[in-house]
């Protein structure tokens, strides 16, 4: 599970998984996108591999072959989630000499509460 409160720095990790469960490889793909829910219900928070205005970024964990992305969410980005338990959360990944995106869905494993402020 990820759980955010709105508003705070968050840095988390993601294994991508196969169907079976399993680690994916990431080793062949150099770009990482992860999208959150935001509050209006119709938009997503893009994070990708190149940090955005915010500095929200995602990066490769560890060797390749365990699957892990490590995300860093600015607080200004984290404010605009959407509040909410067993949210789902999108993960594509692809590769610079080949546009394949694979996408990956994390089903119900976020969780935004809102800021105590």
């Amino acid at each position: 599970m990820i759980n955010i409160t709105q508003g705070e720095n968050k840095v988390f990790t993601i294994t991508v998984r196969d169907q079976n469960g399993d680690p994916i490889d990431l080793t062949l793909f150099t770009k990482f996108i992860v999208c959150l829910p935001l509050i209006d219900g119709d938009s997503k928070l893009t994070i990708t591999e190149v940090a955005n205005a915010n500095g929200s970024v995602v990066a490769l964990l560890g060797a390749a072959t365990a699957g892990k992305l490590q995300v860093t969410a600015n607080f200004a980005d984290t404010a605009t989630l959407s509040v909410g338990t067993g949210q789902d959360i999108g993960v594509v990944l692809d590769n610079a000499t080949n546009t394949n995106p694979k996408p990956n869905n994390g089903v119900a494993v976020l969780n935004v509460v809102a800021s105590p402020c």
